[in-house]
């Protein structure tokens, strides 16, 4: 299945698809039910994929913050 194809269906245009399937974006939430439809997959397997990698993202965040905060001698 192409991105020209798929893109529309989720009202978005094919280079925003192409930064969620390199990892540079993330999906929206809203748009889970979507693809699950899309993909012929269960809607809990995707949305456990999503939670999984909103985790990543926020710890990925906060580690720099720690470094930060950290004294050394």
């Amino acid at each position: 299945m192409y991105l020209r194809h798929v893109a529309p269906l989720l009202e978005m245009d094919t280079a925003q698809l192409s930064k969620i399937e390199k990892g540079l974006r993330q999906l929206k939430r809203e748009q889970i039910p979507i693809l699950a439809n899309i993909l012929k997959v269960e809607e809990d397997e995707l949305l456990t994929l999503w939670v999984a990698d909103q985790i990543i993202d926020v710890t990925k965040r906060i580690r720099p913050i720690r470094m930060q905060q950290r004294k050394f001698f």
